[in-house]
């Protein structure tokens, strides 16, 4: 009996220290952890963290812009359902495109964008969306829907001819729509027939401008052009307006021209000297020995300045200068006393200069001393002779040959 109760009363005992083990917060996480309970007690707090709402984001495409043969602008707006890790465009030739297809991306975050969308094909339907990836996945906004431009002829203008020499004319041009295509080549062609095309004689301007210009060589003598502009993109050539152009004379040594034989030539080749084709004289005065005229020009194409200023100030009859001005040859009477350097340049193409007198019914140049317009001093003027080359001075009083020349 004794042994019976001895027993019961240990497993009291017992029992009541198991009943008094603390209670408590036992999640190592916890806020409220407590190291000293042995029993959870679901008394556990944790810091607030912010959840995700569930599902993809929502997303706006917006209205396609701006829209060319090969560009055109659209976006998008995104009302987020958390983070975004990527929004953009995506676009297609097929319906519902997605990030498979041609895509740019513009972040990741949720402001609203543009896009620009470019190397598209003309004449071409593309279907447009935005989207937006979230932790969820990547959704897309409604589909924007748009046909690019069709390219068209490009159009140019063919502005003006200039004449540069006797064999040579700058053209200007202005290109005036590209027909919504890339100008793959523009220059000027011409030709002796209307119409002219690239086929025929033509020329290519490489810049990338609006207005151009070209310089068109070798033209022929007295010869009829037609000259326009032409333009060439993805839709084929265009060309501007045609312009008639008549080329002047080109000029050659030797060659009987207005009254006389041409004798020197400007370098734009559009003027020059022609001389008479017989002399005037075989024994004239300068004229006025010891008296200063101020004839004193030297060049080429000097005009009249010279002749008129010897015939000022000397009133000697039958001088040289009175010779060539009161000349009527071949129709024309504005011939001059030629300047030093006229007189003497004959010598350079003097064979040429000879058989054009010749052929022309005159006489050639003399192996002798020709008097030029150029005072020299006040008692002598310069001279030359064509055959030999030979140039100097000599006494005004001398008696030489003369040749007129006059101005074209």
């Amino acid at each position: 009996m004794k042994n019976t109760l001895m027993l019961m009363l240990s497993f009291l005992l017992i029992g009541t220290v198991v009943s008094c083990k603390k209670k408590g917060c036992t999640d190592q996480t916890a806020n409220n952890f407590d190291t000293e309970a042995k029993k959870d007690n679901g008394t556990c707090t944790y810091d607030e963290v912010e959840e995700e709402e569930f599902g993809l984001a929502t997303v706006t495409t917006s209205a396609i812009t701006n829209l060319t043969t090969m560009t055109a602008t659209s976006g998008g707006s995104i009302v987020t359902n958390g983070t975004i890790y990527d929004k953009g465009l995506c676009w297609g030739t097929s319906a519902n495109p997605t990030i498979t297809d041609s895509t740019i991306s513009e972040g990741n975050n949720a402001d609203a964008f543009v896009t620009n969308m470019s190397n598209l094909t003309q004449n071409t339907t593309y279907y447009v969306r935005a989207y937006a990836e979230n932790y969820y996945g990547v959704a897309y906004g409604n589909e924007q829907t748009f046909t690019t431009e069709t390219i068209v002829l490009p159009t140019v203008t063919t502005n003006t001819i200039t004449l540069v020499t006797s064999s040579r004319v700058n053209v200007t041009a202005t290109v005036t729509s590209d027909g919504g295509g890339i100008i793959s080549e523009k220059g000027i062609c011409w030709a002796t027939t209307t119409n002219p095309t690239p086929a025929d004689m033509h020329l290519t301007y490489g810049g990338d401008v609006t207005d151009f210009d070209l310089d068109l060589w070798n033209l022929e003598s007295d010869q009829t052009y037609y000259i326009r502009a032409y333009i060439t993109n993805e839709a084929g050539t265009s060309y501007g307006n045609e312009l008639e152009y008549v080329n002047p004379h080109v000029f050659v040594m030797g060659e009987y021209y207005e009254g006389g034989v041409v004798a020197y030539i400007t370098t734009d080749g559009l003027h020059g000297v022609v001389v008479a084709t017989e002399d005037q004289s075989v024994s004239a005065e300068y004229g006025c020995e010891n008296v200063v005229t101020g004839a004193t020009d030297e060049v080429f194409m000097t005009g009249p300045s010279n002749t008129d200023a010897v015939l000022a100030n000397c009133a000697t009859p039958g001088i040289a200068a009175e010779l060539c001005t009161n000349l009527t040859l071949n129709g024309y009477s504005d011939w001059i006393l030629p300047s030093i350097h006229t007189l003497s340049n004959i010598y350079f193409n003097f064979t040429e200069i000879n058989n054009g007198c010749v052929a022309n019914g005159g006489t050639g140049f003399i192996n002798t001393f020709y008097w030029s317009s150029t005072e020299y001093s006040a008692s002598d003027a310069s001279v030359a002779n064509p055959v030999s080359g030979s140039s100097g001075a000599g006494p005004k009083s001398g008696l030489l040959h003369v040749r007129a020349v006059r101005l074209f």
